[in-house]
């Protein structure tokens, strides 16, 4: 059974090892990640979807606010999605991308951004970028 959970100190070589599988073209910069994830700056958390006990996938949870309108509006933003390599088609970033929208509109943030990899990946997901594009208007209430 799939959970996700905040990642602690203890997930740091659970975490080095995923993030160099999944992004092996940024070696030399996961080393920072490593101070980030130890140090975890305001506004930004580490989470990881659990498969069986086993650490799968992991994803950074950022909290800002974005002006809408004129209006400051809280918005999550997500980075730095890594899936495990045997874990991959697997559907764990689907479960993470889920829990990651659960989990903002629990905490009131209506809006998301991500900057992705691959388009064309989180299309399906729901995300829409590229030509199109609409335009909605929220009333704020603070």
């Amino acid at each position: 059974m799939d959970m996700v959970r905040r990642l602690d100190k203890e997930d740091f070589a659970d975490y080095g090892r995923i993030q160099e599988s999944a992004y092996p073209q940024f070696k030399s910069m996961i080393r920072q990640d490593f101070y980030d994830f130890v140090t975890s700056s305001n506004g930004m958390d580490h989470y990881g979807l659990e498969r069986d006990g086993v650490l799968a996938g992991l994803y950074r949870y950022y909290r800002f606010e974005m002006n809408v309108a004129g209006r400051m509006l809280p918005v999550a933003g997500i980075g730095s999605v890594a899936v495990d390599a045997p874990y991959k088609r697997d559907h764990v970033c689907l479960g993470m991308i889920r829990q990651y929208h659960n989990l903002a509109a629990g905490e009131g943030r209506s809006l998301s951004a991500l900057y992705p990899f691959n388009s064309a990946f989180y299309r399906k997901m729901g995300y829409g970028f590229g030509t199109r594009m609409y335009s909605f208007r929220i009333n704020a209430c603070n």
